[in-house]
């Protein structure tokens, strides 16, 4: 019988980033392994004792082996020493120089990334890293050099006009940072990136006019209401041109539409106290990184986590105290199985910031992704009664009761969470609840869960297909379980569970031929 499972959010973003990521991918597994001895000694077939990792080729191995399962800080010690002996192998001094980037060691990566270039004059990451060391340095005229030898292609294409236009902002040449903001292709996917930091860049040149139009633009472009970073730069943008009333209308607006959302609160809190919101990007090093921090996010969301991993380290270089980057770096650790590398990282985001909140249900996730499930389940316990007006705690800590067969105490959690939305009904907390009442075979209660998710969600394909077969193993509603599960495997036919659920209604119909064929 199926369990609820998540169903990953995919972006159509296509990507093509240059093959030395590309080629270099780093294949994070687990966080937990690491590398044999070096100092492991075997024989060979001669009879010498050899020390595995002694010799060159013996670190590259181990190296990839530590890459491989995930212990990046190995891999670095280790590529970094085959370097030393190999110092002009093109290909190596690619790979540490990813690598180093992949750890956060930039700053490093940029004295390779200088070695790359001299040989490679085009080299994309190369370029890159060179261009943002200038940029944070304030040498906004080489920075505009190594941008000019990037391609415009794959993420090139949204990042590199992001950073040319903070660069010349950074120079203090608005008007110029603005036009090449411009020339975004106004139909595309990408205009809200672009108006934001266009209106960014003009108000930080002192040009309101332009800030204006270009909040204009974006407003425009978004469709079903303004997303976060637009809503924290234009409420601000409002507040500081004296129009208040129009700042905490437009935050009010994102709060309606995103009620449980804690992260518009600063907005919200400063606007009370009659004081300005927090600035997106006061500095055009802020700005690159913020464009840097976008790409990554987009990235991440299309489960490209390791490039989008040396995007998001580049981000934190610039600007390494940023909450939402240190968010987001844990997220892409989270999805490269690195878990002890997010709990790290979320566990250094200032509690006084609304990302905390957030981080810590990551660090209960990657605890039991981690086969912690006390500890998960320990931190989650102190979430919900921290803040008892919150529902996010309570029931990922019903989850992961239920994932644990603990059943009643997650019914507990669950009608906890419930009743704490009692103004906003989820079709996925009487679902998982009824599972739990299902496990624990008190079904005229799991039935009636099952019914009001699916009065909430009507003909959603779980509910359809839990409902169904479990009608059918009370022996009751065959007909209407068939129909049931029918349509919810006309939603799914490539899901085994709700498949095979249509093959055991079958069957207990009497319809041994069509059932084995489900």
């Amino acid at each position: 019988m199926p369990e609820f499972r998540r169903i990953p959010l995919r972006l159509a973003l296509t990507h093509s980033w240059r093959p030395l990521i590309a080629a270099v991918a780093l294949a994070g597994v687990t966080a937990c392994a690491s590398p044999g001895p070096a100092n492991a000694a075997a024989e060979n077939e001669g009879g010498t004792v050899f020390k595995a990792g002694a010799d060159v080729a013996g670190k590259f191995l181990a190296g990839r082996h530590a890459e491989n399962i995930g212990d990046y800080s190995a891999a670095v010690e280790l590529t970094r020493d085959v370097l030393d002996a190999n110092p002009d192998d093109e290909k190596l001094l690619a790979r540490t120089h990813l690598l180093l980037i992949s750890v956060g060691q930039v700053d490093e990566a940029v004295a390779l990334a200088g070695r790359i270039v001299a040989l490679d004059q085009a080299d994309p990451l190369g370029n890159l890293t060179l261009a943002l060391n200038a940029l944070k340095k304030r040498d906004y005229g080489t920075a505009l050099g190594h941008l000019e030898k990037l391609e415009l292609s794959g993420a090139n294409r949204i990042l590199v006009p992001l950073l040319r236009a903070w660069t010349l902002a950074g120079k203090g040449d608005t008007a110029a940072a603005i036009e090449v903001l411009g020339n975004f292709d106004s139909s595309g996917s990408f205009t809200v990136i672009a108006g934001l930091h266009g209106a960014l860049i003009a108000e930080l040149g002192g040009d309101d006019e332009a800030a204006a139009q270009a909040y204009a633009r974006t407003a425009g472009a978004s469709g079903n209401g303004l997303p976060l970073q637009v809503v924290n730069g234009f409420s601000r943008f409002l507040a500081r041109t004296g129009r208040i009333d129009e700042a905490r209308a437009v935050v009010s607006d994102f709060a309606k539409r995103h009620p449980a959302n804690l992260l518009i609160d600063p907005a919200r809190r400063a606007l009370e106290a009659g004081k300005l919101p927090e600035t997106v990007a006061a500095t055009a090093q802020a700005g690159a990184a913020q464009s840097l921090r976008a790409v990554a996010d987009l990235l991440h969301r299309e489960g490209v986590n390791n490039s989008a991993l040396v995007f998001i380290r580049l981000a934190l270089f610039l600007n390494p105290r940023d909450p939402g980057m240190q968010s987001l770096l844990g997220g892409i650790y989270r999805g490269q199985q690195r878990y002890d590398d997010a709990i790290a990282v979320l566990e250094a985001i200032d509690r006084g910031s609304p990302y905390a909140w957030y981080a810590r249900l990551d660090i209960a996730n990657s605890l039991q992704a981690k086969s912690d499930a006390a500890g998960a389940v320990e931190l989650l316990r102190g979430m919900v009664s921290e803040r008892p007006d919150r529902s996010e705690a309570v029931r990922a800590l019903g989850d992961f009761l239920r994932f644990e067969e603990r059943y009643e105490e997650a019914v507990e959690a669950y009608d906890t969470a419930i009743e704490r939305l009692s103004g906003a009904p989820d079709w996925r907390l009487h679902y998982s609840r009824g599972i739990a009442l299902e496990r624990l075979k008190f079904w005229p209660r799991a039935e009636k869960d099952f019914l009001k998710a699916l009065a909430l969600e009507p003909d959603q394909p779980l509910v359809l297909n839990y409902l169904g077969y479990s009608w059918v193993e009370h022996g009751v509603n065959f007909d209407q379980a068939k129909a049931m599960i029918e349509k919810a495997v006309a939603q799914r036919p490539r899901d085994g569970y709700i498949t095979d659920s249509l093959g055991w209604v079958l069957y207990r119909l009497g319809d041994y031929k069509g059932a084995v064929g489900w």
